[in-house]
């Protein structure tokens, strides 16, 4: 099959990676 070449994205650095994956904080309907 056709190689599909890997999406170009910048590394998320320690750290920081996780808090930009995050939601932002909103009321939960659920909680």
């Amino acid at each position: 099959g056709p190689t599909i070449p890997p999406v170009v994205q910048p590394a998320p650095e320690p750290g920081h990676g996780t808090a930009r994956l995050r939601p932002r904080r909103r009321a939960h309907p659920g909680l």
